[in-house]
This record gives C-alpha cells, structure tokens and sequence, in this order.
C-alpha cells in the first residue's frame, strides 16, 4: 500500500470519529428539555342578555359580555369585536368595547356595550356585534350580541342661563360684583302677557329652563326686582348676557343685552322693570328658534 493511499485512510477514518463525536455532543446537550405545546382553550361568552330591545326614553343602557375559560393558563387569550350587522352606527347610536383579553393566570374578563339616548327622530335601529379571534390557541364558541333600538328620546328641554355680574370703579368708589342686584327670567306670551317665572331664584346667575310648550312664540323677559346698589349712583349699563342651549339640538350660544338697566336702576317688586330681550318660537313641540330683540 503506498504513502498516499494510506495517509487518505487515515484522515478519512479521523473525518468519521470527529463527526461522531459532535453528534453524540448534540444529542447529550437537547436530551432532557420538554418541548412545550398548547392545546387550544375554549372560551366561552355569555351576556345576561345577548338579544335586547333599548328604548331610549329610558335612558343610555349598559351591557356586559363575559368571556371565561374553565382554568387559569400560562397564556393571554384574546377576543375581538366587531359590528357584522345591523343598521345603527358605532360611536353615535351605540359603542362597544373593540377586544378583551383573559390574561394570563386569569380565568376571564369582560367588555362593555353601551345604548345612547341621541335625540334624533329615526326609525328603529338594529346592531349586531359578533365575537372572533384569530388565536390559534383560542376555541372559542360561537356568540352573536344582537340590540334592537326603539322609542326615540326627543328633548324638549330649553336649558337657560341669566347672568349680569361684573365690577366697576367711579370716584374712588368700587364695586366688586354686580350680584347684589337681583334679577329673574319670565316667560311671556306673544302679547307681552306673563305666562309664568322661568326662574326666579335670587341666585345669580339664575339657571333655568322650558319644555311642554305648545307651538307658538313667546318672549322670554328679565325683571330688576331688587337694586341694593343703585344708591351708589354708577350709570354703568348692567352686562345682561343670555345663554340657551338644547342637549342633541342647540350648541350653547351666548348674546348679550345692553340696552336694559344700568347700576343706578330701582329695583320694583312689582314688576315695574319687567323687559322683553328675545322672542321664543316652538315648533313641532320640540324645536326652539331663539331670537335676540
């Protein structure tokens, strides 16, 4: 046998021991660890009524989903959300909660659905949000929350804000608010005949409000009823300001009125200061057009 050939043999059979050896290393160092795997967990959603009927003059409803599993796990499972029918709208009508998750060493967790009175005049409504996941470790069970919306909730409620303080200086003299002066909101007919206080608290500002009105137009009022300042002698105009709103209707709009008293003004417990500031007109039982005069 020559040199070379032997030389190859030998270096061969060194290749083949050295091979051996790494082998046997790998299998020596992964023998003994446990491979981890998971089976799917079933997780189950109930609701203590997952097919209601809102009526919105009963006010904004709230619902609970409760997502549970059987035991607590080494993993999250979460849950999605999402609206799959139904015609109301999602963050007008109603509102969800978009996921949940049961955590880890938790056996559940919930997510909320809410009903909202809107205000508008509409036709029954209907939502229906179904649960999902794309989990691979999550069975979850088939569940649908299915709302049907009814009896619209139309305000008819004109809230009101009389206010008139401020402060004034003359010779010397200051006067640091102007809510000694005791004012009140009235509602007349459109003749100018008093139909009833609006508000009449002594407060300052007075807070009020209408509803019930049948269709028509009205005047709203103001009255000095009583001036514990008038004696001071200030001509400075009263800063009268008119603030009305409507919930679902009419964002709150401020106008001021300066053509009514000033600081020098007598009171009259008899109504001898009342004055007319804005015409309100009511049609459809509900909606106000308020009108500045």
């Amino acid at each position: 046998m020559n040199k070379i050939y032997k030389n190859s043999i030998k270096y061969l059979s060194l290749s083949a021991l050295i091979l051996t050896g790494l082998t046997s290393c790998e299998d020596d160092d992964f023998e003994g660890v446990d491979t981890v795997s998971y089976s799917p967990v079933t997780v189950t959603l109930t609701a203590d009524d997952n097919d209601v009927t809102v009526v919105e003059t009963d006010g904004t409803a709230v619902y609970t989903i409760t997502a549970s599993i059987s035991a607590p796990q080494e993993l999250d499972y979460p849950v999605t959300f999402e609206q799959t029918a139904g015609d109301a709208t999602k963050g007008v009508d109603f509102d969800f909660d978009d996921a949940l998750i049961i955590y880890a060493g938790t056996t559940s967790a919930t997510a909320s659905v809410v009903v909202y009175q809107t205000g508008d005049i509409e036709n029954d409504e209907t939502f229906t949000i179904s649960a999902m996941t794309q989990d691979s470790n999550i069975s979850l069970t088939p569940f649908t929350f299915n709302g049907t919306i009814t009896g619209d909730y139309i305000n008819d409620v004109l809230d009101l804000v009389l206010s008139w303080d401020g402060s004034a200086s003359q010779d010397g003299v200051t006067i640091e608010s102007f809510c000694g002066m005791d004012l009140d909101l009235l509602l007349l007919d459109q003749n100018g005949i008093l139909i009833d206080y609006i508000v009449g608290t002594g407060d300052c500002p007075e807070v009020g409000s209408v509803s019930g009105l049948p269709d028509g137009t009205y005047e709203i009022a103001i009255d000095l009823y009583e001036n514990p300042l008038e004696d001071y002698g200030f001509t400075d105009t009263l800063p009268v300001q008119l603030t009305y709103s409507q919930e679902h209707f009419i964002n709150e709009t401020v106008f001021d009125y300066s053509g009514g008293y000033t600081l020098s003004t007598p009171g009259d417990v008899n109504m001898g200061n009342l004055m007319s500031i804005a015409t309100l007109t009511v049609t459809n039982g509900y909606e106000y057009t308020v009108t500045p005069l």
